[in-house]
């Protein structure tokens, strides 16, 4: 199960395309081992928008996922930090938007709405894993600082009304866009 879920996660990375699908497939057969359904259906379907040669075999395990319903077995718990509610770490984020993340430190689930955050890298971090001021594990070059992801969602939410808002008022500007 904890094979399965940090599989997920690897699969989440951006990465260049070949190593991002053979991360896919990995993570869809570790979760399809760990009775992840829903998990690896979702995985499923980024495959089988490509059509990839293989894509009859991807068909038959994503029908195996439909026939169990797509249910997900051996997940752990996970309260969102940001809205405090339980969510489902097969899930990329929230109900509330808030991404769930983990610790590339540690691989355990972020737990927390203050993390420890690479600017160069990106990677994130449980502030107990890696304190702000160190120098981040993974790329070894630029020191972490704090970053409250809840307080960044919020932000983003915002802006996103504000151009709606925008739009809303000057339908004539954006149709031109």
């Amino acid at each position: 199960a904890t094979v399965a879920l940090r599989a997920k996660f690897l699969a989440e990375l951006p990465l260049h395309g070949p190593h991002r699908i053979d991360c896919i497939r990995l993570a869809i057969d570790k979760n399809m081992a760990a009775h992840n359904y829903g998990v690896a259906c979702r995985l499923l379907q980024v495959l089988l928008q490509h059509r990839l040669p293989d894509s009859r075999a991807l068909q038959d395990k994503y029908d195996v996922c439909a026939a169990h319903k797509w249910a997900d077995e051996s997940l752990p718990p996970y309260t969102c930090p940001g809205c405090h509610q339980r969510a489902s770490p097969a899930s990329t984020e929230c109900a509330c938007d808030m991404p769930i993340k983990f610790c590339c430190r540690t691989f355990a689930l972020l737990q927390d709405r203050v993390v420890s955050y690479c600017a160069l890298c990106k990677a994130i971090y449980a502030q107990a894993a890696v304190p702000v001021g160190e120098r981040c594990p993974l790329c070894g070059c630029a020191p972490v600082d704090a970053f409250d992801i809840y307080a960044e969602v919020q932000r983003r939410k915002e802006q996103r009304q504000d151009l709606s808002d925008i739009s809303h008022r000057f339908p004539s500007c954006f149709s031109l866009i």
